[in-house]
């Protein structure tokens, strides 16, 4: 009852009141304690025990949150706390999870589906995974399965172990799985929307040739083990194969070395090869592609062409096959909140060309 936790004192001639949340805090938690509750049950709702102990409930909910925090509750929005365990026997949330590795724009590629998950009354939690950490890759999914989620779109790495047997619990507690790429093996358990990168390395050779160029140098990703890269690797192959064109590949990535602030390449000894009537492929990021195509301006070669791939349609200094993100993502989106059967087990997004800038320029002051 409130007078056991509001005390009055005199003083200075006048009556003060003061609040005793400490007892408050002991009688709540003594209260659930109680109540022999089960893994899996819900916690007494804020206005039950707002009428139970005649508390405000600013009050309350303050001492629920401390009883969160050390009793490790469950909390799901909109439907309530629950204690730890007995996954199976919570409500399932309307909650859609997207673990993917990091992109400096990754928000912005994920707007549409964002907006069309709160349109729909779910949640979209976006988390972006450095993919040299497998590690921190399933730490993050250890952590989703302690919640009964929607939907799970992820663009798994293709070096942990652990990630079949991982995606099978998500699975086996009813949480819709859905890649964004993966192994042939995962492809075959789970539906997958990828892009086309083996369309977009035939494009990109054959984009290059009918500029009349003498052979293609391909610069690949150094020590990438991606499934989409090996994918546009086998696309550019397949094309040389059918025209008999000559295609080098070399694997080399610039890093940026923050203490000097300069680029440099991985692996060291990589060298930029130079060559007038030659066409370029850059598939690690645009801005790459942008420096080769500064590189060869600047040696005064007009007639070698560069094109690059990625995943935004903006301007950029070189020819460049996009694919469009917030495309793929609200298509996955509609499908696991307006799709309540089985979804297609295959879909597959093919890119779209886009000219070079007019004003490339800016692009030079990255390389200044």
């Amino acid at each position: 009852r409130s007078g056991c936790f509001r005390h009055r004192f005199f003083m200075d001639g006048e009556i003060s009141e003061v609040f005793d949340f400490i007892a408050l805090k002991r009688s709540v938690g003594e209260y659930i304690d109680s109540l022999h509750l089960e893994p899996g049950d819900r916690i007494p709702t804020e206005n039950k025990l707002c009428r139970k102990f005649e508390a405000s409930h600013y009050q309350v909910r303050k001492v629920l949150a401390e009883l969160n925090a050390e009793r490790g509750w469950v909390t799901i929005q909109g439907s309530g706390t629950y204690i730890p365990g007995g996954l199976e026997r919570r409500p399932r949330e309307r909650v859609i999870a997207v673990v993917r590795s990091y992109l400096h724009d990754m928000i912005t590629q994920m707007s549409d589906a964002h907006s069309l998950a709160l349109e729909n009354k779910y949640q979209f939690l976006l988390f972006g995974i450095d993919h040299a950490e497998i590690v921190a890759e399933q730490e993050c999914l250890e952590h989703l399965l302690t919640r009964r989620l929607h939907a799970l779109v992820i663009d798994p790495h293709p070096g942990n172990p652990k990630m079949r047997e991982t995606l099978d619990r998500f699975v086996a507690q009813g949480t819709r799985v859905v890649l964004l790429n993966g192994s042939e093996e995962l492809r075959r358990r789970y539906p997958t929307y990828s892009f086309n990168y083996h369309r977009a390395g035939y494009m990109a050779l054959v984009q290059l040739m009918r500029q009349n160029v003498r052979k293609v140098i391909h610069i690949a990703p150094y020590n990438s083990i991606a499934w989409q890269h090996e994918e546009f690797r086998q696309g550019v192959d397949e094309a040389s194969a059918d025209f008999s064109f000559p295609v080098e590949r070399m694997f080399g990535k610039m890093m940026l070395d923050v203490r000097s602030f300069r680029w440099s390449w991985q692996p060291q000894e990589f060298q930029l090869p130079l060559e007038d009537g030659c066409g370029y492929i850059d598939d690690n990021d645009p801005f790459e592609a942008s420096y080769v195509q500064t590189r060869l301006q600047e040696a005064g070669f007009r007639s070698s062409p560069v094109i690059s791939v990625y995943h935004t349609s903006g301007p950029s200094a070189c020819a460049t096959l996009c694919f469009n993100m917030n495309e793929r993502m609200k298509w996955v989106v509609n499908e696991l909140i307006h799709n309540a059967g089985n979804l297609p087990h295959e879909h597959r997004f093919n890119p779209v060309l886009t000219p070079p800038s007019e004003s490339p320029e800016p692009y030079r002051v990255l390389w200044g």
